[in-house]
């Protein structure tokens, strides 16, 4: 009889575990649910302010492959190597 009495212990045991669990799972989907949101809400832009200046000239000039030349050897030489004229 004794062991009887713990195998019907462990069934409800493990019934009401499993009772748990699907409230559990319920409720986390009842949760996500509710905080699921448009994706465009948590976009978030890191950056600096800065103007945009319209000149038809610095546009040429930055297109220009001479200039580019010129600003990726300062780059290169570094600011304590750059020759002022």
């Amino acid at each position: 009889m004794k062991m009887w009495h713990e195998a019907r212990k462990q069934e409800k045991k493990i019934r009401g575990m499993l009772v748990d669990y699907r409230k559990r799972a319920e409720r986390r989907q009842d949760f996500y649910e509710r905080i699921k949101a448009d994706p465009t809400q948590f976009l978030q832009v890191h950056g600096r302010k800065g103007k945009i200046h319209l000149d038809a000239s610095v546009a040429a000039a930055a297109e220009n492959p001479a200039i580019m030349q010129v600003i990726f050897e300062i780059h290169r030489a570094g600011p304590a190597r750059v020759e002022r004229t």
